[in-house]
This record gives structure tokens, C-alpha cells and sequence, in this order.
């Protein structure tokens, strides 16, 4: 945890025979702990900034007028976030110790370095005091704005579905921190925050790497976020039980993707507000691709009567939704394309419409990895040169027209994986370069069979 340099300490600490600090530490400081996102810390970090800019730049501005502005400049976000720094220059202009420190000059200084620290305000800080302080108020450190966010979003709406959370943190961020973003201009810069800005860029330029250090940050584990109300006996079964059966289906349908539609599926329950029973959307997850390895045309029929017929699942569910699950797991491939089932070409419930949306891939690598899979499980003796060209015109096939994959349940993750993958399938140069870096084939090897790369999987 951040602490105030001990040198500006010693500096504070001189000024009115320490009853600035004294104050400071006592009054104002603590007033900070009741926003996490603007806290003590964040306070050290702009004070122990501003302190090194104004050393090693040789500024030469009173440190007095400089520290009082960045204590009392967040103060007010406790009050309201939107225009915190209007009420921060308030409640310091009001602050009766305070007039006994500064002259009504210096005062007045203070408020407006206060009052233009914003970067996202327009215009320029109306002095170097503002200018300085605004340029300080910037991070360094890459993880902070990511729980930041977090923290605001948990503080201004918890019950908003995590993806969205993690959906308007992004956009926040590249408001902020993107090519045009207001968080770009800066006064004054010793070279830490230009080398910060473009390492953010590089990271917002990535969803899935933005979303997958956002959650490392934030400490969240998405299995256990999601599955907190399913049944834990339930879970243990599944796991002991169902789990090690799919060492037997081909690695595009292995239990690294059965754990994956698990977590897409709740996903989309919560984005979308769906009302289903937890331990339903579980198990039919967990069950929908039991015996893929024996027949991958019919294994949604296979994995249904599979299901139906395990005398355990008797325990946690009635007749009613013992059949609900089964029809669900069946209609899983319902209208995923031309070959969808024979009987029907939409789910029969919403546990359906789910399981069958969940089950859609949303991740390019990860498409591309399973396809490459099934290549070699189904075509071995293909050529890769031959093997590229099938596949991008079978992805262009499935995620061309306007309903792709004629999917059913669709969020902000499904629409940005389909403009990513459209743009990828626009170009075959730049398609076969990708799915070749994806899959780690090189160039010189395009002749050889799938077969040839049959070990990739143990090797990756």
C-alpha cells in the first residue's frame, strides 16, 4: 500500500508549527476511507507525483498552496461523483482552519486548482497550480483504473450483471485512456505517464485481454461468482462423476469447453436477465455433449437420454424438470444451421434457447483452435493449405447474413466477437496468418496433411 513520501512529510509538517498536518491527517484524510475507488492511497499517490514533478522539473511552486489543493481535491466525490470538484473547492474554502493558513489569494488559488482538476473538463486548468495537479491526478499503474471501475460500478449499481460492469468499465476507460481519450493531455510529464498511456492502449485494444486482467485484478474467480446458489452436492457429482467422461470426445468438445459453455451460459443468464433455475442451467450445461464421441451427428439425442437415464439426478430434480432438462440438452443444435435437428428447428424453452446460445463460441482464438481440432479428428489426410481455404468459406457461411448461426440469445460479447471475426473473414491473407499463429503452423508446413500435426495438442 502507498504512503506518503517521508519527505514531504517533513516538509508538511513544518508549515504553521504542524497544525496544517496535523489537521490534514486528522480531519481531512479520514473523510477519504469511505470511497475505495478515491481513497487515502489514491491521495499519496497524487501528493508523492506532484512532489517529484515539481522537484525535478525545477517549478519552484509553493508546496503549501500545491499539498492543501491535492488533500481537499477528491473530497467531495463522497457527496456526488459528478461534479465532486466543485463541492471539494467548497467545502475547502469553507474550512475555517484553513483560512488561517492562506491569505484570500492563495485561497483563491487553491479553489480553482481544485475546481479544474478534471482531466474530462473542458478547457485548461487557469493556472500552474491546477495544471500541476491535474497532471499528477493521473495513474501509473495499469491496475488501478481497473479496480477503480470496478469499485464505482459495485458502489453505484451491485446488481448489475458482472459482463456489464466489465462492459462499461471498458468503454469508460477507452473514453479516458483511448487515441481521442480526455485523459491523453497532460501538463506536465517526467516520461512515466506517456510509457503508462500507450501500455493501456495496447491493452484496450484487446476485449479479451482487457476482460481477463480486469477480473485477475479484481480478484474474481467467474465459476464460483456464477455457481454460488447451484447445489454443492450437485456440483460434486458432475464433477466426479460427468466431467471424466469427456476424456473421450475430440479436444473441440473436451471438458475445457464444456466448463466454458457452464460459464457462458450463466453469463447469459445474468446479462440477460433470464429467470431460470441455477442448478437447471448448470446440469444442462455440464451434460449437453455427452457423447460426442460416439455419434457427433446425434450426440444432443445421445447426451439427453444419457442424462434422463443417470438415476442420481433423481435427487435434485422432479419429473417435470428432469424432462425440461433432457428437452434442452436434445435441442442444443437446434437451428445452429443446415443440418440442425430433424424434428425441429428451435428449442422448445428457454433453458433451450440458452444452452443452444451459450454454446456458440465467442472467442476467435478459441474457434479457431477447436475447428483446427476437429479438422484433424474428421478430415486427416486434407492438406492445411486446402484445410484453411474450407474453413474460412464454412466461417464465412456461418457468420455471414443478418442472424448468424441463426442465434437466438445475443449480448454486447457475441456482437463484438462477430465484428471482430467478420473483419478477420474479410481478408484471407490476414485470415490464414491469424489462424496459422493461432494454431502454430508455419508457413512451410500448409502442404502437409492435418495428420501431420496430430500431437499439437499435448505439445500446446
Amino acid at each position: 500500500m502507498s504512503t506518503i513520501n517521508p519527505e514531504i512529510i517533513e516538509i508538511i509538517k513544518k508549515y504553521n508549527n504542524g497544525e496544517f498536518y496535523n489537521h490534514i491527517e486528522n480531519v481531512i484524510l479520514p473523510k477519504y476511507k469511505e470511497d475505495k475507488a478515491h481513497d487515502e492511497e489514491h491521495i499519496y499517490n497524487v501528493i508523492n507525483r506532484a512532489f517529484a514533478l515539481n522537484k525535478n522539473l525545477k517549478l519552484g511552486l509553493d508546496f503549501r498552496i500545491l499539498s492543501a489543493a491535492i488533500f481537499y481535491h477528491d473530497i467531495g466525490r463522497s457527496i456526488n461523483d459528478e461534479t465532486h470538484e466543485i463541492i471539494s473547492a467548497e467545502i475547502f474554502m469553507s474550512d475555517e482552519t484553513m483560512k488561517r493558513f492562506f491569505t484570500d489569494r492563495e485561497r483563491n488559488i487553491i479553489k480553482e486548482a481544485i475546481e479544474d482538476h478534471r482531466a474530462s473538463l473542458d478547457g485548461e486548468p487557469r493556472s500552474i497550480y491546477g495544471k500541476l495537479v491535474s497532471s499528477s491526478d493521473r495513474n501509473t499503474n495499469l491496475e488501478l483504473p481497473l479496480k477503480r471501475t470496478y469499485q464505482y460500478r459495485c458502489k453505484k449499481n451491485p446488481e448489475s450483471a458482472l459482463e456489464e460492469k466489465i462492459r462499461e468499465s471498458f468503454e469508460h476507460l477507452v473514453e479516458k485512456f483511448g487515441e481521442n481519450g480526455y485523459a491523453g493531455t497532460i501538463y506536465f510529464d517526467d516520461g512515466g505517464y506517456e510509457e503508462y498511456l500507450n501500455d493501456f492502449r495496447l491493452l484496450l485494444d484487446n476485449y479479451d485481454l482487457f476482460r481477463s486482467e480486469y477480473l485477475r485484478v479484481n480478484q474474481i474467480d467467474e465459476m464460483q461468482y456464477y455457481l454460488k446458489n447451484v447445489n454443492l452436492e450437485l456440483i460434486e457429482y458432475v464433477e466426479r462423476n460427468i466431467f471424466p467422461r469427456y476424456s473421450k470426445n475430440d479436444s473441440g468438445h473436451d471438458i475445457k469447453h464444456i466448463k466454458e459453455v457452464i460459464r457462458r451460459s450463466f453469463e447469459l443468464k445474468e446479462t440477460l436477465k433470464l429467470e431460470l433455475n441455477d442448478n437447471l442451467v448448470y446440469v444442462i450445461a455440464a451434460c449437453h455433449d455427452l457423447g460426442k464421441y460416439i455419434d457427433h451427428k446425434k450426440h444432443n439425442e445421445i447426451a439427453a437420454n444419457k442424462f434422463f437415464e443417470d438415476a442420481y439426478f433423481t435427487k435434485f430434480f422432479t419429473d417435470v424438470e428432469r424432462i425440461m432438462i433432457k428437452e434442452a440438452i436434445w435441442d442444443h443444435r437446434s437451428g445452429s444451421g443446415k443440418k440442425a435437428t430433424e424434428d425441429r428447428s428451435l428449442p422448445r424453452s428457454k433453458y433451450g434457447e440458452l444452452i443452444s446460445s451459450a454454446d456458440r463460441n465467442t472467442r476467435i482464438e478459441v474457434t479457431f483452435q477447436r475447428s483446427f481440432a476437429v479438422g484433424q479428428d474428421r478430415t486427416p489426410d486434407m492438406s492445411y493449405a486446402s484445410f484453411l481455404d474450407y474453413t474460412r468459406q464454412r466461417l464465412l457461411d456461418r457468420y455471414g447474413g443478418e442472424n448468424p448461426e441463426k442465434m437466438i440469445l445475443r449480448d454486447y460479447i457475441y456482437e463484438q466477437y462477430l465484428k471482430e471475426m467478420r473483419k478477420v473473414l474479410s481478408d484471407a491473407e490476414k485470415f490464414n496468418a491469424r489462424y496459422s499463429e493461432v494454431n502454430g503452423v508455419k508457413a512451410k508446413d500448409y502442404e502437409k496433411p492435418l495428420s501431420h500435426f496430430a500431437d499439437y495438442e499435448q505439445e500446446r
